[in-house]
């Protein structure tokens, strides 16, 4: 419960620094895709680099295994340690299908690490509902609420599960974006990685079953068989493939100092585009954009005027940190428009380092991010302008105010009072004389 927990803050205090102080631009390549949804990530920054319908909800298929994966790695100390054997019940919802198995037999026992990779690499259907059986303590369903906990937990609130393997339901769906928060967090799940980067794994013999091999679904990690589909750079993650949802298909990759999470759904079920785009998508970013520094430190953007100082009547703002950002190639400092929003004036004192205002970096009137402004020298007040400062609030005050309005008053009905009694004294020596 600690690991989860520690990852998960991990998560979030990252999603809310990166929003705090960045909003990135996306861009779109020179060329269209044929899923119906795409996201890709820049792992390093978090960076959105390219969007299509990442909100839609669309079937995961067997992409529904992370989450399956994320439950078991979660919940069992010791993968190795702990076994699982397939009950009979668990093959009732596959009979007649065409589905993905690592050919588990009844009654068959296999570790929780040999369950974990037939579902992750061999993408093994029965495998995923053997974990969720062992995991709801002997019913499915509490595992697949499980499921939906974990994802409400992660941020994954456009998804629902009906079932741990993938196999079609109308109530089973997700969006890329939920798919990109449930990867994420199942790549911060230590050892996680290790599994999806393999294309092999060995299963010794069991007690129902001769020693076999699993192979990867992934043929864009599969030198072997991959074909034209290979691509050196693919770190894993996963596939999935429904004649309902289409091919989706989950990868990182690496190249240089960059690393990449694309997602990919809804691509033709009869074609293999959802390898085809992968590698343009890749080529696409790992040629076209780079790491560039567009905000230094070093350099004073903006000032303010300054009050109660007799030193200086302006302070200068720098960059609380400096900005970089993954771009086009061609692009450089002095492309990116620099927008700051200060206030109109600051009063001494002001301490070195005190955020004063923050500054939107635009790029062809789009913002890609956002940098607090601070001083960068300790600025100390006057007294004698302090004093006259304090008089001219007190003056503005609202209780001064009142408190003169109030004299104001009081003096009026003061004058008024005398002037009745005088006029009242006139009136009474006026009736004594006639007397």
């Amino acid at each position: 419960m600690k690991k989860k927990a520690v990852v998960l803050t991990l998560l979030l205090t990252l999603s809310v620094f990166a929003n705090f102080f960045n909003t990135f631009a996306e861009y779109n390549p020179p060329f269209e895709i044929s899923a119906k949804a795409a996201l890709l990530v820049n792992l390093d920054t978090n960076e959105v680099l390219y969007s299509k319908n990442p909100d839609e909800k669309l079937y995961p298929a067997s992409l529904t295994k992370i989450m399956t994966a994320i439950l078991l790695m979660e919940n069992v100390k010791d993968l190795d340690a702990e076994t699982a054997t397939a009950k009979d019940y668990i093959y009732e919802e596959f009979v007649g299908l065409d589905i993905s198995t690592a050919d588990i037999r009844h009654g068959e026992t296999l570790t929780m690490n040999q369950l974990l990779h037939c579902m992750l690499i061999q993408s093994a259907n029965e495998a995923a509902s053997i974990v969720a059986d062992k995991l709801g303590n002997g019913s499915i369903p509490k595992f697949v609420e499980m499921m939906n906990a974990k994802a409400q937990e992660i941020g994954a609130v456009n998804t629902h599960f009906t079932n741990p393997h993938g196999l079609f339901d109308p109530e089973q769906y997700t969006t890329a974006e939920d798919l990109r928060k449930i990867t994420q967090y199942a790549l911060n799940i230590p050892g996680f990685s290790d599994v999806v980067k393999q294309t092999r794994y060995g299963i010794a013999e069991t007690n129902k079953h001769e020693a076999r091999t699993l192979v990867t679904t992934n043929l864009m990690m599969d030198e072997v068989n991959g074909g034209m589909y290979y691509d050196s750079r693919v770190e894993g993650v996963k596939t999935g493939s429904l004649p309902e949802s289409g091919k989706n298909l989950i990868t990182t990759a690496t190249s240089g100092d960059y690393r990449y999470l694309l997602i990919i759904l809804g691509e033709p079920i009869d074609d293999m585009l959802h390898f085809t785009d992968t590698s343009k998508l890749y080529d696409w970013a790992f040629e076209s954009f780079e790491d560039k520094e567009l905000l230094s430190t070093e350099k004073s953007v903006a000032q303010v005027k300054l009050e109660l100082s007799w030193e200086k009547d302006q302070l200068l703002l720098y960059p609380e940190r400096g900005f970089e950002a993954l771009v086009p190639n061609e692009i450089d400092a002095s492309s990116v428009q620099p927008v700051p929003v200060i206030p109109e004036s600051v009063k001494a004192p002001i301490k070195k380092g005190e955020r004063i205002g923050y500054i939107n970096l635009m790029l062809s009137g789009e913002q890609i991010g956002q940098v607090p402004l601070v001083s960068q020298e300790d600025i100390g007040r006057n007294f004698l302008l302090s004093a006259m400062d304090a008089a001219t609030d007190i003056v503005r005050s609202f209780w001064f105010k009142f408190i003169v309005i109030f004299l104001v008053v009081l003096l009026i009905e003061y004058i008024a009072v005398t002037i009745w009694k005088n006029q009242s004294r006139k009136q009474r020596y006026h009736k004594m004389t006639k007397r």
